[in-house]
């Protein structure tokens, strides 16, 4: 639940007369979650302009219990995990039991070993890994942006296209300024790039 969720799950408690059912309707929640959170409330004797002015981490903290990790327990590698999970014939449990048979008196449940690699990955974000040899590919594209440039025997004003190639391997740059992007300066632009790169 988002902390705007929160609020206004506990605004419409402290400040309306509706029912459990009618504020989780209205916000799209389980009705059960507005119960606990009135059970809350009860418990707590507060009032709405006393948690309208609380900051959102606060006022999550305050009705939700954040479970810290325990400090006897054993760290999986999740850089490590998440490499051997790209084998198609790996699972969780199957690491899980590995990570497990090391030490069980210090290793996570299966469940919160799972969580521990979901918020680790959250925490990353989306990211794609390949591995690059020498040689073996080249990344090529157009700039997005052009750079005028006046031409003299023209007498006027054009735009160079701006041509980029990088090996995946060494990040050695290449640019070039074209007048198109066309097939011709394309393939010209790529003819420059490898005598530049040196085949």
């Amino acid at each position: 639940m988002t902390a705007c969720t929160l609020r206004e799950v506990l605004r419409l408690l402290l400040t309306t007369a509706y029912s459990n059912r009618r504020i989780a309707r209205s916000l799209k929640l389980a009705p059960n979650t507005v119960r606990r959170y009135r059970l809350l409330l009860n418990r707590q004797q507060t009032s709405w302009p006393v948690l309208k002015q609380m900051d959102d981490d606060t006022l999550y903290q305050r009705f939700n219990k954040v479970r810290a990790l325990a400090l006897n327990k054993r760290m999986p590698d999740t850089l490590f995990i998440e490499s051997l999970l790209e084998d198609p014939l790996q699972t969780r449990m199957l690491i899980w039991e590995d990570y497990r048979r090391a030490d069980p008196a210090t290793a996570y449940s299966f469940s919160q070993f799972c969580e521990i690699l979901r918020l680790c990955k959250a925490r990353r974000g989306w990211t794609m890994r390949q591995t690059h040899y020498p040689g073996d590919t080249c990344y090529v594209d157009y700039a997005g942006k052009t750079i005028p440039w006046t031409d003299t025997k023209a007498q006027c004003q054009r735009y160079a296209q701006i041509f980029v190639g990088v090996p995946g391997y060494s990040l050695l740059t290449f640019i070039r300024a074209c007048n198109s992007q066309q097939t011709a300066c394309f393939v010209a632009a790529h003819v420059a790039m490898f005598e530049y790169f040196g085949g």
